[in-house]
């Protein structure tokens, strides 16, 4: 909670913030949406319950995005990341049951792509993109969604290649777009010692 409390104290109001609110217990995943949401958080990011990964049956997943939506103070995204939940991948058929019985899950982030899938997406309906790589070079990603959304096609698609090119040297894993961030970001924020202060915990 205080890190949601210092993030809200160091934005505006009016700019959301989407809290990570995930557990294999839906009891828990209901707290920590109540500690969410009482620290003004606008959205709660829920990753599939997927101890037993694949073995999850879809309609189990289902009852349990249906459940947390149902009581949910804060509207829910669901969070498809196949990496850390043990290979569960929730294909499109789930995720548009899901949307479609809980009018409070309003939007999906799927961590399964990359930065290439930007366009892409836009073009097909999406309303944006929570991107990795955008807390490496989040200026370029601002740009081709700017881009794409006053018209100028094409212009776009040529900075996407540039910026999917570049993220290649960060697709071994979080720690490597962690340390891109440390040294690209973090000065520019007026960070010192990022190399320090940026260094992962041990499990």
């Amino acid at each position: 909670m205080a890190l949601l409390q210092l993030a809200r104290r160091s934005v505006p109001k009016s700019y959301p913030i989407i809290a990570g609110a995930s557990s294999h217990s839906t009891t828990q995943v209901l707290e920590f949406i109540a500690d969410a949401y009482n620290t003004s958080a606008n959205f709660g990011l829920i990753l599939p319950c997927a101890y037993f990964g694949k073995q999850t049956a879809p309609a189990v997943v289902r009852r349990f995005y249906g459940e947390v939506a149902s009581v949910s103070p804060l509207p829910i995204i669901i969070y498809n990341f196949p990496a850390v939940c043990n290979g569960l991948d929730l294909d499109a058929n789930i995720i548009t049951n899901i949307a479609k019985e809980s009018r409070n899950v309003v939007g999906v982030n799927l961590t399964c792509g990359s930065s290439d899938f930007l366009v892409g997406g836009l073009a097909s309906g999406s309303a944006g993109r929570i991107a990795a790589f955008g807390n490496v070079f989040p200026q370029v990603v601002v740009k081709i969604y700017g881009l794409w959304t006053s018209g100028q096609h094409g212009e776009e698609l040529a900075l996407q290649r540039l910026l999917a090119s570049a993220e290649t040297a960060t697709k071994a894993g979080i720690a490597n777009t962690k340390y891109a961030a440390t040294i690209f970001t973090a000065p520019k924020t007026g960070i010192t010692d990022a190399v320090r202060l940026f260094k992962l915990r041990r499990p």
